[in-house]
């Protein structure tokens, strides 16, 4: 990371996964193709099928789908679905008692969006 930062990168990496952002596409890419060299150099693997190397402006990353170009951070589609899938399991069982894991985890799942939704 240092040696990235001194770079001119600003890189970000949560557990396996990271990201990076520097201003240029041309700079952008020549960065994540040094990136990419460094790990391998350092024996670290990388997943093809999970990487992206190529510059891009819009991309989903420790489950946020980040918009670059309109600097947006959105909720991905497929965790709305999943909230609502839990809301609707939850509220067919209204007037009932609720186990507080269920609660918990639509509330959990929620409160996740407030980077996206404030």
């Amino acid at each position: 990371m240092q040696r990235w930062c001194g770079w001119g990168l600003k890189a970000f990496v949560h557990l396996n996964d990271g990201i990076g952002a520097v201003a240029g596409e041309k700079e952008a890419q020549e960065m994540a193709d040094r990136v990419k060299e460094d790990l391998a150099h350092f024996g670290l693997m990388t997943s093809e099928d999970k990487c992206t190397w190529r510059v891009t402006q819009e991309i989903e990353w420790t489950g946020w789908r980040i918009n670059t170009k309109d600097f947006m951070i959105y909720v991905p589609e497929r965790k709305i679905l999943k909230a609502e899938g839990k809301l609707e399991l939850l509220l067919a069982q209204a007037g009932q008692d609720v186990k507080v894991k269920e609660l918990a985890s639509l509330v959990g799942l929620v409160i996740s969006f407030g980077l996206a939704v404030g």
